[in-house]
């Protein structure tokens, strides 16, 4: 029997994030897990947890607009975003489909933190949402497509 493959469900079973390279991504993790492989909650008491490296790439954005966008990027891929809004949606789009909602855990300690750290500016909690929401936008909309030049 692979040692590997017994890990992965190891780790598979302790958290809904997606697991990368046989460790648990950014997301809700168990706190045991996330202390075996030196993960940091997001917010204390959220079970949300992510990695110190990435806690450092999104502190170096000013504002908290650039945070929220790395922070998403981080937790979500882009195919998350594409079919889902912050908090879910009853309305259905264009395609006719009702967005599902990103995991609530997620979403919520995401707010909390923003609001915290970001305190001077004070950005509102739907502020937060709506930029979060614009990112699912931005993730459903097709690729550009750049026309060559003439020359």
């Amino acid at each position: 029997m692979n040692p590997e493959r017994g890990r992965y469900s190891k780790v598979k079973s302790k958290t809904s994030a997606e697991v990368i390279n046989n460790r648990p991504g950014a997301g809700v993790v168990d706190s045991t897990l996330a202390a075996e492989y030196k993960m940091v909650e997001v917010m204390e008491g959220s079970s949300v947890f992510w990695y110190p490296h990435q806690r450092a790439y999104c502190s170096a954005f000013k504002s908290w607009s650039g945070y929220v966008n790395a922070v998403v990027d981080i937790f979500f891929t882009k195919e998350t975003l594409a079919i889902s809004s912050a908090r879910g949606s009853d309305r259905k789009g264009k395609s006719g489909d009702a967005n599902i909602p990103l995991t609530p855990l997620i979403v919520d300690a995401l707010v909390g933190k923003v609001c915290s750290k970001f305190s001077k500016d004070s950005p509102q909690p739907s502020q937060i949402i709506q930029k979060i929401n614009m990112k699912c936008v931005e993730a459903r909309r097709p690729p550009r497509v750049r026309e060559q030049r003439a020359e």
